[in-house]
């Protein structure tokens, strides 16, 4: 028997829910208008009720666009009777830190720069948004990978999309082996190898071009919950094991920023600077789910819809680096 998703009182658009114990529901019509594309929701389990909350415009659940319901009633009605109960939020009224004074924190942080900057490029939503926020400075995008990796293919579509200089540099098996030489020496993983070695490979090419400055991209994953192991956690579940994997973040990044060092030019991690840092882990949880807080910010910047609602593989598999240092590894150095 199918389910099927009764909703009054909503302000416009479709959704889909999935995963409600194994099921799925189909997407249902609503009211016509679609007047807020900024504000969504995502679900939580509690027996068999499914609370939904906050804010979501990443397609959470697939492709789904959500809409925020000022009065809501929604039922889901099925031969095992669940229930989803809506509850809608305002965010300035629920958090002392604002999405936008996020935003502009992070604005005001890339004025403070007043080097040539490179930004190492993968084409996902961190260093877009970064590419996005230092647009005026004229910053270079530099994107490594192996030929036909995802992150060269990716990249120099959002390249363009963002309008800024690019460079694409094709990794070469024995450039590969002479940055693991460099970074062999504190690394202690085959990610690690690969991360480390990428940024070499990056900040090198960023030197060779006139940078003074990487700027990358770490840390988004860990504050805004981007891995797939933070789906189903929530509230102080979540807080611990992301405030955990920050901790480990913060240690890596003495591990990159030795990579980039090691390459002749100064590594910047805009995610961490103190006081962006501060105010991000302080936003409520709900916005730490798969991103959901860095691509509202993504909005308030007006980075292009398409970069915000994008997924792409984390840098070392997007570029093929940790597929290659494997094979190396397993055939010898």
């Amino acid at each position: 028997m199918g389910l099927s998703l009764k909703v009054e009182d909503v302000k416009g658009g479709y959704f889909l829910l999935r995963n409600i114990k194994g099921h799925y529901i189909k997407e249902d019509e609503l009211l016509k208008k679609m007047q807020d594309e900024e504000s969504h929701f995502y679900l939580r389990a509690k027996n068999d009720e499914v609370e939904v909350t906050g804010y979501d415009f990443t397609g959470i659940f697939g492709e789904s666009r959500f809409v925020y319901p000022e009065k809501i009633y929604a039922e889901i009605k099925s031969r095992d009777n669940y229930k989803i109960k809506f509850y809608p939020h305002q965010i300035d009224s629920l958090n002392k830190i604002t999405l936008e004074e996020l935003a502009n924190t992070l604005v005001e942080y890339s004025k403070t720069i007043d080097k040539k900057i490179a930004v190492s490029y993968s084409g996902g939503l961190d260093s877009s948004l970064l590419a996005w926020v230092f647009k005026d400075r004229n910053p270079l995008l530099i994107t490594v990978g192996f030929e036909g990796s995802e992150d060269i293919n990716v990249s120099k579509e959002r390249a363009k999309i963002l309008g800024l200089d690019h460079i694409v540099h094709k990794i070469e098996i024995k450039e590969l082996k002479e940055a693991l030489e460099y970074v062999k020496h504190f690394c202690f993983s085959t990610m690690e190898l690969a991360l480390s070695a990428g940024f070499y490979i990056a900040g090198k090419v960023a030197k060779e071009n006139g940078a003074d400055i990487l700027i990358v991209g770490q840390l988004a994953d860990e504050i805004f919950g981007g891995y797939k192991k933070y789906q189903g956690l929530y509230d102080k579940e979540l807080e611990n094991a992301l405030n955990e994997d920050i901790k480990k973040a913060i240690i890596s990044l003495r591990r990159d920023s030795k990579a980039i060092f090691s390459a002749g030019i100064e590594p910047m991690y805009p995610y961490a600077f103190k006081s962006f840092f501060r105010k991000a882990t302080a936003l409520d949880t709900k916005y730490k789910v798969q991103k959901l807080g860095l691509r509202n910010i993504g909005k308030i910047l007006g980075l292009p819809y398409e970069i915000i609602t994008s997924k792409k593989k984390a840098f070392q598999y997007g570029s093929r680096i940790e597929k290659e240092i494997k094979a190396l590894l397993r055939y010898g150095l």
